[in-house]
This record gives C-alpha cells, structure tokens and sequence, in this order.
C-alpha cells in the first residue's frame, strides 16, 4: 500500500504541477503562434506544391512563429539568443535549397560547414572565450551529429514506407521542444513548438499526397535547427548533454526498427515495435528533465 500510495501521491502531485502551468499559460504563449506558424507552412505548401518550397516554407513559418512568441523581446538585446537564432533562421533554410538535388557528397559537406558555422557562432555569442580545443572538439561534434542526423533521418525515410518513420519523427521534434522548454526558460521550448508543428504539416501533406519529397526536402534544415536548438538549450538553459543525447538516439533505435526480425512481423505488431525502440531513449530524456521541470513548478506553486 505504501508504494502504491506514494504513487498515487506522485501521479496527483505532477498532474497538479502541469496544470498550474497550463492554466498559466496563455493563447498568445504557444497556440496563436504555432496555429499562425502552421497556416503560414500550408499555405504555401498548397499554393506551390512542389519540394523545393518546404525550406522556404520552413523560414517563413519559423520566422513568423518566432517573432509572435518573442515580441517585443525580439527587437533589443542584440547578442540575445532569441535574436541571433531568429536572424540565422532564414538563411539556414534558404541555404539548404539549393542542395536538394546536389549529390549526396556534396550536400554532406556542405551541411557539414553550414553547421560548423552556426555553431561556431553560437559559442562566440553565447559562451564567450573558449580555448582553441574545446571550441573544436565542441564545433566538430556538434556539426558531425547535425550531418549524422540529417543522412540517419533521410535514409530512414527513403529505406521506410509505411508512416511509422513520419510518427517518429514528430516524437523526436516534439520531444526536443518539450525537454528544452521544461529548462529554465520555457520559451525556447515553445519556439521548439512551432518546429514541431512545421514538421507536422509537412508530414500530413505527405501523408495526404502520398509524395514523401515534402518530408525529405525540410530534412536538412529540421536538423539543423534541431541541434540548435537543443545546444542552445544547453549553453543558457538546463538542457543536459545526456537529454540531447537521448533525443538524438532516437534516430538510432528507429533504425533498429529496420532489422529482419522486425520488418517480418508485418502489420501492428511491426508499427508498435518500432515505436516502442523510438519511445523508449524519448521517454527517458523526458523522464531525466523531469524533476528539474517540478522543482522549478513547486517553487511557483508555494
């Protein structure tokens, strides 16, 4: 009974903590601008119709999304993270449209130099003086994983047919926002709210047109800005290196969705499988970043 009760405590104690913060939370904090940011993304979608549009689709929905969460917050501060990401959001995406139909050895280098560069960035804006190894080592890692991310995804989506592969990956977006808003600022998870909404549209065009190539053309630019903003979350938040990292296997275990023994399953039992591997490093990133989120809600509370 013990057990049991101090579960029940701990189930009604967190429903509790997420109410208050919902109750806090008004139309303007998240629905308005992802609802805006998502009509902004299917608005262009419907109107042009074609792949090459997703990254520009992106840009506009993120910019749009972002300036209604961060106003008017967005117009001072100049070395603020808000402003610095909602600048390099655009030519990020507008960067990557040209590499949709490069070969895949370029379109790797070149990601690979467009993140070394964001991130090289990042660390001069936010971190401040770094000695020339760690800034390597922390470059280099970070726009390694971003490129590893992007082909491990675009492979997925290639190799994958049935929409197992789509669920996954609004879980790992939506995940990443929800990990990095219960740090110490939640806006930054909010933006990462707006980027999950993008990636659903794009998935359910998909989805309705039956024409992966909207999900395949945001790859590139959704990883990116992903990384980001979980080592944003990192650098000013309480993002820890273990959730990112659980964010990002989720990639991994969705690949193990792909071996034999699986793909022989067929039907349901082959599609909860492989949510269950997905779910699983998703769950526990959620779970770690947990209790930093109620010990931060208790302090509102009492």
């Amino acid at each position: 009974m013990g057990i049991a009760d101090g579960g029940m405590n701990t189930v009604v104690c967190l429903s509790a903590i997420c109410f208050h913060k919902a109750c806090q939370m008004k139309p303007e904090d998240i629905l308005i601008p992802t609802s805006i940011a998502s009509a902004v993304m299917l608005g262009l979608l419907l109107i042009v119709r074609r792949d090459w549009i997703v990254p520009i689709a992106t840009a506009a929905a993120m910019l749009t999304g972002m300036y209604l969460i961060s106003k008017p917050a967005i117009s001072y501060l100049p070395k603020s993270a808000e402003l610095w990401l909602f600048w390099k959001i655009l030519p990020i995406c507008l960067f990557t449209l040209p590499l949709l139909y490069s070969p895949l050895p370029i379109r790797l280098a070149v990601l690979l130099i467009l993140s070394a560069e964001a991130f090289g960035q990042i660390f001069s804006t936010f971190v401040g003086r770094w000695n020339g190894q760690e800034a390597i080592l922390w470059i280099t890692g970070l726009s390694a994983g971003t490129t590893l991310v992007w082909f491990a995804l675009e492979r997925l989506a290639l190799r994958t047919k049935d929409w197992s592969v789509y669920l996954s990956l609004i879980l790992i977006f939506a995940c990443a926002a929800g990990v990095v808003g219960m740090g110490a600022s939640s806006k930054f998870g909010r933006i990462g709210g707006v980027l999950s909404a993008i990636v659903l549209v794009s998935v359910l065009f998909s989805l309705i047109f039956r024409n992966p190539a909207f999900v395949l053309a945001g790859l590139m630019s959704w990883s990116v800005l992903l990384i980001i903003l979980l080592a944003i979350g990192f650098f000013l938040n309480d993002t820890k290196p273990l959730h990112a990292l659980l964010i990002i296997s989720a990639v991994g275990f969705a690949w193990l969705g792909q071996l034999p023994a699986i793909e022989r399953m067929g039907g349901w039992g082959r599609f909860i499988t492989r949510m269950i591997l997905v779910l699983v490093p998703l769950g526990l990133a959620v779970g770690l970043a947990l209790p930093k989120f109620i010990e931060n809600m208790k302090g509102e509370l009492y």
